[in-house]
């Protein structure tokens, strides 16, 4: 079988090769999707890839359509799992929703569990609360401290170099 194809001329090689590869491309949709998953195995990357380069040695035309084969069976393989997961998706909605009621149902009053009385905080637990032992707002000054009232602005920092003699007990 060899023998036959090196007797082919170059032209028929190229055209054989052209027809394979758009076989290939546009039988991707019918691949399986079994021998699709194959693509996520990185021996069979390397293969994909050395068999790419190969197709460029042999011609651009060969290179870019078994390289647009390459990327429809990929586009395929991404697909199927993109369909697999979306019905792996809708599986886990539709076990998570709950029964849809009937009109009888949704006519009778809810029942509600039971809710104990709240008690009332003492008056040891909540002093915030207002009451008669709670005190007054009133502020009473502090003997010998200055009044808050008379507060005065300081004086800026400088920046740089001139802000040294400030920081130097600061500094080791």
């Amino acid at each position: 079988m060899l023998k036959n194809l090196e007797s082919l001329s170059a032209y028929k090689k190229e055209l054989y090769s052209l027809i394979a590869l758009l076989i290939v491309a546009f039988a991707s949709p019918v691949i399986p999707a079994s021998v699709l998953r194959l693509l996520d195995n990185i021996v069979v990357n390397i293969v994909i890839v050395v068999g790419l380069l190969f197709a460029i040695t042999q011609g651009p035309l060969i290179g870019i359509i078994a390289m647009m084969a390459i990327a429809m069976l990929y586009m395929e393989r991404n697909r199927t799992k993109v369909a697999a997961a979306r019905f792996k998706f809708n599986e886990i909605q539709e076990a998570s929703d709950p029964a849809q009621m009937t009109v009888e149902q949704e006519g009778q009053p809810q029942e509600t569990v039971a809710v104990r009385e709240f008690k009332q905080a003492g008056p040891s637990e909540a002093i915030y609360l207002p009451g008669k032992n709670v005190g007054d707002d009133d502020f009473e000054a502090v003997l010998d401290s200055p009044n808050l009232n008379h507060k005065k602005v300081l004086k800026p920092v400088p920046n740089g170099a001139a802000s040294a003699p400030d920081y130097r007990n600061y500094l080791g």
